[in-house]
């Protein structure tokens, strides 16, 4: 949302979690507007448009720039999507949680063996260069893994 300072932005949004995401835009947004297409009343900071007309087509050139709907359009600067992802122990049945979260290490193992964590997976905060360290951390780890598996079946081939 920084990159929108000052700009009109669109949150479309399926999931209850968006007033939350809606009044965080709109403190550094100029314009927001919520499309709400969760069938539910939210809690929206006073200034915010929402919008219950379901999006059809999203147009633009090199970017996004208009948002069509059944009866109407709205232009903006950026747009953002916000849907409901698959609950992360649903992901791999029998995988230790912490919360809401998968349980990791600091090498970002989780409890199933070959089996890594990363990013919003693992953990608030939710920042991108949190999830990209933690990337990189899995990454590795899951390379000395990787390692260490094959040259264990080598020395069970000889």
């Amino acid at each position: 949302a920084a990159l929108y300072k000052g700009k009109k932005v669109v949150l479309v949004a399926y999931t209850p979690h968006a007033a939350e995401e809606a009044n965080f835009i709109h403190e550094i947004a100029e314009e927001t507007t919520l499309v709400n297409l969760t069938g539910m009343d939210l809690d929206l900071d006073e200034g915010i448009e929402e919008i219950r007309d379901k999006p059809l087509e999203l147009i633009g050139d090199d970017r996004a720039r208009k948002l069509i709907f059944e009866d109407q359009e709205r232009e903006a600067d950026g747009f953002f999507f916000m849907r409901d992802a698959v609950p992360a122990d649903r992901l791999a049945p029998g995988i230790a949680m912490d919360g809401p979260h998968i349980k990791v290490d600091a090498q970002m193992r989780t409890s199933l063996p070959g089996i890594f964590a990363a990013g919003d997976l693992a953990g608030q905060p939710y920042q991108v260069n949190v999830a990209i360290g933690r990337g990189q951390i899995a990454g590795l780890s899951a390379a000395k893994y990787a390692t260490k598996k094959t040259a264990e079946a080598r020395q069970k081939e000889k």
